[in-house]
């Protein structure tokens, strides 16, 4: 016989069939092309044009067809009741699930292959992570947030996330965190401490909010833009070799201040730069002696390490803390933070006193025996968390 009869893919039909449904749903409409595709396609055979309209019938997108003129035939039977018994012979297991029309309709197509429809419907919002993280003194934490990106949390640490669908924000309240950002460049990821603002997009950077408010900035990997509150006009005029006066239309929400803040420096991945801020005692510019309501932030420093040192700086991130040289008022002041005790250094000539070496965090009195074995200082621990540094004996 030379006339054959060929009968349509079914499979075929029912994902593209999806796929047009996917199209039909979206934010944007229909353009006069896809229109006159779509009336073509739903022309080729009878079973297209039932595929889209059951599909259309389930998703309430009926009026869709009806606006785009493309033309509905009545169904003997109720098209929704044909799916839900369609349904109960092929998803059995799903009997005990409480699910919604439209999920059951991606696990429907799903099933026929469709795996960018399902996406669309089950991704998460950002806002899920959104909330307050914190840890005790001496205590450390990892949190993975719903953009996959992650905060490491140092002692006596918090932090707060406002995660919206057009930016990530993120403000450092107290203490250190380590932020491993995952990309997304239509998403900037945001985070605020004290008057400044640092502003990432794939990269990894730590950021110390110090108890006089000045903003350590540490970048790991990538590169991050650092930015602060400007000079008013009428202030006195600071300046740093590293920064810049180009505007951004960025705003710190955190602040009171509503000046627009400025580009401060643009950091890289072993680079430190310290943020201050200034407060202008008197307006300059009028000569009056009161106290002038202006208040600025600056880049004071900006330091390029090398990879040593920046893995001895970040020591903390797998529970050390190393020293080279720091002084023992300095030491005191790192170790402080991982511990309640209250450590005093009663002779004065000790505090320049010259440290080097590492120590886990939580392992306070294994430095104190350090201390006392390989620099002659006498370590007494006294009542109520007390404890005294003073010079051991005379050799």
């Amino acid at each position: 016989m030379d006339n054959v009869l060929e009968f349509p893919d079914s499979s075929a039909i029912e994902k593209e069939a999806a796929t047009w449904m996917v199209i039909l749903d979206g934010d944007q409409p229909l353009s006069p092309a896809q229109q006159n595709d779509l009336q073509q396609w739903m022309a080729t055979s009878p079973n297209h044009r039932e595929e889209l309209e059951r599909l259309a019938e389930l998703w309430g997108l009926l009026n869709v067809l009806t606006v785009l003129a493309v033309p509905i035939e009545k169904k003997q039977a109720s098209l929704s009741q044909r799916f839900v018994h369609s349904l109960r012979e092929q998803f059995t297991t799903l009997t005990h699930a409480v699910v919604s029309v439209r999920a059951v309709a991606a696990a429907a197509i799903l099933g026929l292959g469709v795996v960018a429809l399902s996406s669309y419907l089950q991704s998460p919002s950002l806002s899920t992570s959104n909330g307050l993280y914190q840890t005790a003194i001496g205590q450390q934490s990892t949190t993975r947030l719903s953009d996959n990106s992650s905060i490491l949390l140092n002692t006596n640490s918090r932090v707060r996330v406002e995660y919206s669908d057009n930016v990530r924000k993120i403000f450092l309240l107290q203490g250190e965190a380590h932020f491993d950002v995952a990309p997304n460049k239509k998403v900037p990821f945001q985070v605020y401490a004290g008057d400044g603002l640092v502003q990432a997009v794939g990269t990894a950077f730590t950021v110390y909010l110090q108890q006089d408010e000045v903003v350590k900035v540490t970048v790991t990997e990538g590169k991050v833009k650092v930015m602060g509150e400007p000079l008013a006009s009428n202030s006195q005029n600071i300046s740093s070799k590293h920064s810049n006066s180009k505007h951004s239309n960025v705003q710190n929400s955190n602040s009171q201040q509503s000046n627009p803040l400025v580009d401060l420096a643009t950091l890289k991945a072993g680079q430190i730069g310290t943020l201050e801020r200034v407060t202008t005692a008197n307006d300059s510019s009028t000569g009056s002696s009161q106290p002038s309501n202006n208040k600025a932030s600056f880049l004071q420093t900006l330091e390029s390490i090398d990879q040593q040192e920046l893995d001895r700086q970040l020591a903390w991130h797998t529970g050390l803390v190393m020293f080279a040289g720091e002084t023992l008022e300095q030491v005191v002041r790192e170790i402080s933070r991982y511990s309640e005790l209250n450590i005093q250094i009663t002779d004065p000539s000790l505090k320049t006193l010259k440290i080097g070496g590492q120590f886990r965090i939580g392992e306070i009195n294994a430095m104190f025996d350090v201390l006392e074995s390989n620099f002659n200082i006498q370590v007494n621990q006294l009542a109520n968390g007390q404890v005294t540094l003073s010079p051991g004996q005379s050799l």
